[in-house]
C-alpha cells in the first residue's frame, strides 16, 4: 500500500469519526492520527487534509450534492459520503493531480465502502474535477455525455454493464452477485432480460468506447445493495438524434416507484447529451403499468412501434422542457 494511500485511510477514518461524534475535540483527532502513523509527514499531510476538509466542509458538501444531484448527502452511506468529501477537497483546495485524487479516492472505497462505491466515488469525483486540471493532465473538457458513469437518483444506483458483468449475468445471479458486489434475488432475471439480449450488448459493447453508457444497467437499491431490476438504452443516438430505452423490474420489487425512478434517470442521463433529441420506449398494450410509468415520465404515445402489436411512446427535449416548465 503506498503511503500517503495509508493517510487518507485514516483521514477517512477521522471524518467518519467526526460523523459520528461532532463534539469529538480536535486534540484527541491529533492523537488518533499520530497513533495511527508512524511517519511525521504522513501525520501532518494527514492532520492538513482533516482540518482542511472541515474547514471547507460546507462548501465541499453543496458541491458533491451538486454532482450526485438525485442523492441527498445525508442520504449517503457515512464511507461514501466521507470518501467523497476528502476527494472533492483535494480536487478544489489543493494541487494534487485529479488523477491520483480519483485513484486514491477508489482505492480507499475499495477498502472501506460496499461493492457499488468505487463506482460511485469515481462517478461523482469525475464531475468535480476543475477544467484546469484536466488541460494541465492534457485532457479535454469533461463532455456531458453517458461515460459508462453511475446513474444516480433517490434510491437506486444505476449501473453501467461491462463486458465482465454481462457475461457473469450470463453465467447466473450468483456470479452477477459477486461481479457487482451485491445481492441478486432468486427471481432474476426479470421479464425481457434473457440471454440473447445480454450477449447482443456485451458484443456492442466490445466495439469501443463510442458504446460505453449506451447499453444495459443493473438497477442497485442504493441501501439494501440489492439488484431490482435491468434497463437502458439499446445502442447510441441515430442520425436523427433518437434513442430507445427499456427496462424491467424483478417481481417482487414491482409497485414501489423503481421503475419511474430508473426511467427519469435514464431520460436524464441520455438528454445531457446534445445529440439526443427524442427518447422512445415501446410497451404491450396490456401492460398498464408500464405505460403509467412511460406517461409519469413525460412520455406520449407515438402509435405502434416497428414490432408488431406494440405501442410506442416518446419524450422530446423540448416536450419535456415544456412539462417541467
Amino acid at each position: 500500500m503506498a503511503r500517503r494511500t495509508k493517510a487518507r485511510e485514516v483521514v477517512v477514518q477521522m471524518l467518519y469519526l467526526r460523523d459520528l461524534n461532532p463534539d469529538v475535540d480536535a486534540e484527541t483527532v491529533h492523537a488518533l492520527i499520530d497513533e495511527q502513523l508512524r511517519s511525521a509527514d504522513l501525520r501532518e499531510f494527514a492532520w492538513r487534509l482533516f482540518v482542511g476538509v472541515i474547514e471547507f466542509r460546507d462548501r465541499i458538501d453543496e458541491r458533491i450534492q451538486d454532482a450526485a444531484e438525485n442523492w441527498a448527502i445525508k442520504r449517503m452511506a457515512p464511507t461514501d459520503r466521507n470518501v467523497l468529501r476528502l476527494g472533492a477537497y483535494e480536487l478544489l483546495q489543493t494541487d494534487t493531480p485529479h488523477r491520483v485524487v480519483l485513484d486514491e479516492a477508489i482505492e480507499v472505497a475499495k477498502r472501506f465502502g460496499g461493492g457499488q462505491s468505487p463506482q460511485f466515488v469515481n462517478g461523482v469525483l469525475d464531475h468535480l474535477v476543475p477544467a484546469e486540471k484536466r488541460k494541465a493532465a492534457g485532457e479535454s473538457p469533461r463532455e456531458p455525455s453517458p461515460e459508462g458513469t453511475t446513474i444516480v437518483t433517490e434510491s437506486l444506483r444505476l449501473v453501467p454493464a461491462t463486458e465482465e458483468s454481462l457475461t457473469a449475468a450470463l453465467a447466473g445471479p450468483l456470479e452477477l452477485g459477486n461481479a457487482l458486489g451485491v445481492t441478486v434475488p432468486g427471481t432474476w432475471p426479470p421479464e425481457h432480460f434473457d440471454d440473447a439480449a445480454l450477449e447482443y450488448a456485451r458484443d456492442r459493447l466490445a466495439e469501443g468506447d463510442a458504446q460505453d453508457g449506451w447499453w444495459t444497467y443493473f438497477f442497485v437499491h442504493a441501501h439494501d445493495a440489492v439488484v431490482v431490476g435491468a434497463g437502458g438504452f439499446k445502442g447510441p443516438p441515430n442520425d436523427d438524434g433518437l434513442v430507445e430505452i427499456g427496462y424491467s423490474v424483478v417481481p417482487e420489487f414491482r409497485r414501489r416507484g423503481y421503475a419511474k425512478e430508473a426511467v427519469r434517470g435514464l431520460v436524464k442521463r441520455a438528454f445531457e447529451t446534445p445529440a439526443v433529441r427524442t427518447i422512445v420506449g415501446d410497451t404491450l398494450p396490456l401492460l398498464t403499468a408500464s405505460i403509467r410509468t412511460l406517461e409519469s415520465c413525460g412520455f406520449q404515445p407515438m402509435g405502434t412501434s416497428p414490432e408488431p402489436g406494440v405501442l410506442r411512446f416518446a419524450v422530446t427535449r423540448e416536450g419535456l422542457a415544456e412539462a417541467t416548465v
